[in-house]
């Protein structure tokens, strides 16, 4: 880490939050799974260059993008208390249930189509 640049504190984002608008809450929440992901990304192939190489650079790299990792998930974890505090659902805890449901084929559930009556099967 930088000495000119610190990371945001944890109370500085939590008062920016309560400025912010619900679609504005998960637009940051996008942009730092974003951000994660390129970080998950260039972690696995810093890992194979340092396992040529032992260079003390690449695990220096690997450790503090792991710490940026580690805050940006916090992060997440504070958009998410913000947007439940106005009353709102999560939406990221529903997208993770449809991807389950769509790597399982829809399985678990299904929908009576027969118009009986019987409804929705769980």
């Amino acid at each position: 880490m930088s000495a000119e640049s610190q990371p945001i504190t944890h109370a500085r984002f939590a008062a920016a939050l309560e400025s912010l608008s619900l679609g504005s809450l998960h637009a940051k929440a996008a942009e730092l799974r974003n951000n994660i992901e390129h970080l998950e990304i260039s972690n696995s192939e810093l890992s194979l260059f340092y396992a040529e190489t032992s260079d003390p650079d690449f695990s220096e790299a690997i450790a503090d993008n792991e710490q940026t990792i580690r805050r940006k998930r916090e992060q997440i974890a504070m958009l998410k208390i913000e947007v439940e505090r106005r009353g709102m659902p999560w939406v990221e805890d529903e997208q993770k249930m449809e991807k389950k449901d769509s790597k399982n084929g829809n399985q678990n559930r299904s929908i009576d189509n027969d118009h009986s009556g019987q409804g929705v099967y769980l």
